[in-house]
């Protein structure tokens, strides 16, 4: 049954991507259609249930796969939660793409669009905290946060147990997930100026591989007799002559801020060197203030990695957080559970939370109440980012 369950949901997840990119794409190329009409929304309609169908049976296909013994109650909340989450997220995808590809659409259908896009997070999130909460004393802990392949072939890897050989981290795909997110974002800010679709391609690629540089040389430098975390201790690798530990990123360590100053630097040496008929303050304030969401979504990878965290408390003193969260940064752990009642703060969270409040302050809020017709200049942007 695991493997009948898994093979329908990666048929119904691949069923309803493929309804949507069919459908939407003609309708993104046809300048001329403004209104998503009837024969369109069902296909989007049935995207969407397909997404739900999908969550369902790979929750299904985890829960036997893995043979928890689950509760009624638990069964529930796992399988009721996954598939409002693949619901709420595919669709909020579709809502995404309409509000950032469809410069056209009809005003009365951006505006609900525009609740959706903004609305629909809010409830994947809540079904991924039932999800969560439905399995959340089943898991082990710390959880997996990531693989490695050596000389011992494939193996997960936790934040406790250590990596050889190829080591691929859930940090680093968060970090990549965050900057993707920022490009789609920023993409769509050079249309509405350009009305032309990958002017910042190249700029992503630039600055991306300049923020991964940035990103190595901040951990390595302010890291450099190690991190009190388990990572490597380089005055250490390079007495022992191990100067290559430098650049092996895939053994971890990135450091965010790193990475977003040397992103933006990059960046606007690309756009005046490259790009010199794009406004490099229009630039700015298109791209900087979406690192922010970058940069929210890569604290995510601190998460798995059970770091950037505050000072011990009790678990019961932290009742709103989820189960998992806080077995997660649980002070230490016992066959998989946490080994007594006590927690760090997630201070990743609380940075997360106030980069997400600071991009739609700095990118939403400020310029509807401060517009360039009331003296705020092109660039500034970049001075509230800082």
């Amino acid at each position: 049954m695991f493997i009948l369950f898994l093979i329908l949901g990666l048929l119904c997840l691949a069923g309803a991507i493929y309804l949507l990119f069919a459908r939407l794409r003609p309708f993104f190329q046809d300048r001329k259609e403004t209104k998503v009409e009837k024969k369109l929304l069902l296909f989007l309609f049935a995207s969407s249930l397909l997404y739900g169908a999908s969550g369902l049976f790979l929750q299904l296909s985890i829960n036997l796969g893995f043979e928890w013994s689950l509760s009624p109650g638990e069964v529930a909340l796992s399988l009721v939660g996954a598939c409002l989450f693949f619901l709420f997220f595919g669709t909020f995808w579709t809502s995404f793409l309409l509000k950032h590809y469809k410069e056209n659409l009809d005003p009365k259908q951006g505006k609900i669009n525009n609740v959706f896009v903004y609305v629909l997070p809010f409830l994947a999130l809540a079904g991924f905290l039932m999800l969560g909460e439905g399995v959340a004393w089943h898991l082990q802990y710390p959880l997996v946060s990531g693989f490695c392949i050596g000389d011992g072939g494939f193996r997960w890897v936790t934040c406790d147990s250590g990596s050889s050989g190829f080591h691929i981290a859930w940090y680093a795909l968060a970090i990549l997930t965050g900057a993707f997110l920022a490009y789609k974002i920023s993409d769509s800010e050079f249309y509405k100026e350009f009305k032309k679709h990958g002017i910042i391609d190249t700029l992503f690629v630039v600055a991306l591989l300049g923020g991964i540089v940035g990103a190595r040389v901040w951990y390595v430098v302010g890291n450099f007799a190690g991190d009190n975390a388990g990572g490597m201790n380089f005055a250490k690798e390079i007495s022992n002559g191990n100067w290559m530990s430098i650049f092996q990123i895939w053994n971890g360590g990135l450091t965010i801020l790193g990475g977003a100053v040397a992103g933006i630097i990059v960046g606007m040496l690309y756009v005046t060197k490259k790009r010199k008929y794009v406004d490099l303050r229009f630039a700015v304030d298109a791209c900087v203030p979406t690192i922010l969401l970058a940069q929210a979504i890569g604290r995510w990878g601190n998460f798995f990695n059970h770091e950037v965290y505050g000072a011990e408390v009790s678990m019961s003193s932290l009742p709103f957080l989820p189960t998992w969260l806080r077995f997660q940064m649980a002070t230490g752990f016992l066959n998989g559970l946490p080994s007594g009642n006590t927690m760090y703060v997630p201070l990743f969270l609380i940075e997360g939370v106030a980069n997400i409040a600071g991009y739609f302050i700095i990118a939403k809020l400020i310029p509807a109440l401060w517009t360039e017709q009331r003296g705020r200049a092109k660039g500034d942007m970049l001075g509230f980012y800082l």
